[in-house]
């Protein structure tokens, strides 16, 4: 369907009306009455009636005329339009990289029965090469989004759900905040699923920058997700602060292990809230942490009583109990089983022991010999903590205590957990195994009958009260100890720091846990599997466009160049494309034809030598960034595709060295070119018999450069033949007699020379004028669908 031609004046007689209504003042300021009752308005209608009658016939005037009133006022019609594209080339398998495909290469369309191939040409060498895009990622401040699946067009991995939709992505916006974290990970953490305390204390190495621990918030896994984890300031002995130190208070309901980087074991997490911009606030020469269950403390898994050799009683901690029975005597034994308590190394255990009360149960009487020996299993037999007595205890080893005067009162049994303490099995039950066993004396002795004389008499010098046990609570403080695993979590990467453990207070070497921000400006990345090869190369951003309709102001500015940036780029963005080189961000020196990721274009730079693989975004690539390094966007720039062994492409033939004609030396010369339609920028030479000197040749070599005139010469260095390239001009208006212009005319193709007085004549020859190269194409033809560009007109290795 042609489109509509526009008319030639399209006011109305409304608009007619109007714009004489408004100069009445400016010509004829007197006239003050303009409303319609007024006989001179009725005369503007009436002309503006008679106007619009001649608009009309104007409008209605034959395409050749209007073409000619567009030829008078110096407009001439548009050459042929090619189709434009993109094309891109893949090595065949097992090709070397990179390949060359020469400009001018032609691919078409594979002819059918209905229809012959279309042909594009390339528009420019083009080194075809085997690297590829694995990633990219935008970012923002300390936002980033992951652009790679919406933009490579990528499935997720199965069990992943469906990935985001394909479309164009935010050069210069990050969607997701990068989140700092550090991870502690240590199996002894698991005490704050009960009614314990850890103590984690941060060895920060500059005193006066300290307060580490208000810079962050914590959370734990409770099986399903991180939960927030609240903590409460360490306050030391003489009520001070420390700002180093978090304290964590359990139950922590649900806390579970979890695998971090490889590894399941119970974790706390810390996000970091803000970067400072005082780096050294974060740095770090340690972490340690102590546990400690409080409160009611922990009630033992379980509790045996054994009366004999083989006679185990289970004990029902849910009431009061007598550990070693009714009639206490010589090896009775109770067992306490407390993996939670008693596996833990490096602690201080405390058996706190509530007895019966006495208006309930007698107190017990343990005799003046009485031993209690408390002893734990070291793998191969049971070994000694302590002896106590009703005194106290007995000298011995591991710090042992007992406040309870052996079990004959309340009180508190408290030693260091022996670091040979191994599980074994008793009763059929493998745990963690403490057991006091009475060792020489007893708690009174039962009551007998005794003959005296001819009477038996009831003796009971000793009554007997064996030791009933209310409450058994077992609590137990960690000796301060080096966190296991040490994590931090930067630019989606782990990174371990766990090489600096050891004793807490053993001098380790510093690190920062957490990056600073990643790039203070805005900046695209682009992440390659190899290096680009020395080569020229090219890139090709596509951008999305904006819809004419939705565009906002104006589109361009009356002091807009021609060909200038158009005014809604006119924010002054510079855009700078860097890559890595092993130590640093290095300039590429690109030709960035999108202007700054205003528009569509390729990406041109020479593929860099030292180009270096770089960790960023917790994978490894060769990486460029495109830096927003001043100015901003009217409208962000979105990109649609990054396309790689692109070249342009147009719906063009090039004919090369065609004979155009014969010049006779007469004025108003004219030579058709043999194939149409023909494109701008065609190239015409002229055989001239001399070349030309003085101010023709300088005037030429201005207009077209030192390589215009082209001389051949013979062995004896005579002139033979002499071919000038003349220059192309709209019209002959600025040319004098010795111009060498000539003016191209793409509706009639045809090129005309001047008349001797404004242009030069070719001087005459035979077959002295050629065209040395030209392009012929365009039309409907060539807006074929995207694909189906497959065919190359001359095969190319690899």
């Amino acid at each position: 369907m042609p489109l509509p031609s526009p008319n030639l004046d399209d006011r109305s007689h409304r608009e007619i009306v109007e714009e004489v209504l408004r100069l009445i003042p400016q010509y004829c300021p007197e006239w003050t009455n303009h409303n319609p009752s007024d006989p001179g308005i009725t005369l503007v209608e009436l002309f503006a009636w008679m106007t619009e009658t001649i608009i009309y016939r104007l409008n209605k005037v034959t395409d050749k005329t209007y073409l000619k009133l567009l030829d008078l006022l110096g407009v001439r019609l548009l050459p042929p339009q090619p189709a434009l594209v993109h094309l891109s080339f893949a090595l065949a398998d097992g090709a070397a990289s990179p390949q060359l495909v020469a400009a001018h290469t032609q691919v078409a369309t594979e002819q059918t029965e209905e229809s012959d191939a279309v042909i594009f040409e390339t528009e420019a060498d083009l080194w075809v090469h085997d690297v590829v895009l694995e990633a990219c990622f935008s970012v923002a401040g300390d936002r980033v989004s992951d652009n790679t699946a919406r933009l490579l067009r990528r499935e997720p991995p199965e069990g992943d759900g469906p990935g985001p939709p394909p479309g164009p992505v935010d050069v210069f916006m990050g969607v997701n905040e990068v989140e700092r974290f550090l991870y502690l990970g240590d199996s002894r953490f698991g005490a704050l699923a009960e009614a314990a305390k850890v103590h984690v204390k941060f060895d920060c190495p500059h005193a006066r920058r300290q307060e580490f621990t208000s810079l962050l918030e914590w959370d734990y896994w409770n099986g399903r997700r991180w939960r927030g984890a609240s903590t409460r300031p360490y306050r030391a002995e003489d009520g001070g602060e420390d700002p180093n130190r978090v304290v964590f208070a359990g139950p922590l309901e649900e806390m579970a292990p979890v695998e971090v980087d490889g590894r399941e074991d119970c974790w706390l997490r810390a996000r970091l809230i803000e970067v400072p911009q005082d780096d050294g606030r974060t740095l770090l020469g340690g972490v340690s942490a102590s546990v400690e269950v409080l409160e009611e403390g922990m009630a033992p898994e379980f509790c045996l009583a054994n009366f004999g050799s083989s006679i185990f009683v289970p004990v029902d901690q849910s009431k009061s109990f007598l550990p070693f029975g009714e009639e206490p005597r010589f090896d009775n034994t109770f067992y306490v089983a407390a993996p939670g308590c008693f596996s833990r190394a490096d602690t201080r255990i405390r058996l706190e022991v509530a007895l019966t009360a006495s208006s309930s149960v007698e107190r017990p009487r343990p005799s003046a010999d009485l031993r209690l020996v408390w002893e734990f299993y070291d793998g191969k037999r049971w070994q000694e903590l302590g002896t106590s007595t009703p005194e106290g205890p007995v000298a011995a080893g591991h710090d042992f205590d007992d406040g309870t005067g052996a079990l004959s009162r309340d009180g508190t049994v408290s030693f260091l957990r022996p670091a040979a303490w191994q599980p074994t099995e008793v009763n059929g039950e493998e745990s963690w195994w403490l057991r006091v066993r009475i060792f020489e004396g007893d708690y009174g002795a039962p009551g007998r009958y005794v003959q005296s004389r001819e009477a038996w008499v009831w003796k009971d010098d000793r009554p007997l009260a064996p030791p009933s046990v209310r409450e058994l609570r077992i609590k137990y403080a960690q000796v301060p100890f080096a966190v296991e695993r040490v994590l931090s979590y930067n630019d989606f990467a782990y990174r371990d720091h766990s090489a600096g453990g050891g004793h807490p207070h053993a001098r380790r070497a510093q690190f920062q846990p957490f990056e600073p921000q990643k790039e203070e400006n805005p900046a695209l990345y682009l992440g390659f599997q190899r290096s680009f090869p020395p080569k020229d190369i090219r890139i090709y951003l596509r951008l999305e466009e904006e819809p004419r309709e939705e565009r906002e102001g104006p589109e361009f500015h009356l002091d807009d160049e021609p060909g200038g940036e158009p005014a809604e780029g006119r924010a002054d963005q510079r855009v700078v494309w860097e890559y890595w080189n092993g130590k640093a961000w290095t300039p590429l020196h690109a030709d960035d034809q999108t202007r700054h990721f205003a528009e569509s274009g390729y990406l041109g730079f020479a593929g860099p030598r030292d180009h270096a693989a770089k960790r960023e975004f917790g994978i490894e690539h060769y990486w460029l960034r495109a830096r927003l390094e001043m100015g901003s966007y009217s409208r962000p720039p979105r990109l649609e595709a990054v396309l790689l062994d692109t070249v342009p492409a147009i719906n063009a033939v090039t004919i090369r060295n065609e004979v155009l004609g014969s010049s006779d030396g007469s004025p108003d010369q004219a030579f058709p070119f043999a194939y149409a339609p023909v494109l701008e920028g065609p190239e015409v030479h002229v055989r001239e018999p001399e070349p030309p000197v003085g101010r023709d040749r300088e005037a030429l070599e201005g207009e077209e450069g030192e390589e215009a005139i082209q001389v051949t010469r013979d062995e004896a260095g005579e002139v033979q033949e002499v071919w000038v390239r003349w220059h192309p001009v709209d019209s002959f208006y600025g040319s004098g007699p010795r111009s060498r212009h000539y003016v191209f005319e793409a509706a009639t193709r045809l090129v005309r020379f001047g008349d001797g007085r404004r242009g030069m004549v070719p001087p005459s020859g035979q077959d002295n004028v050629r065209a040395t190269r030209y392009q012929c194409g365009g039309g409907r033809e060539g807006n074929v669908g995207a694909g189906s560009l497959t065919v190359l007109k001359r095969s190319l290795a690899y």
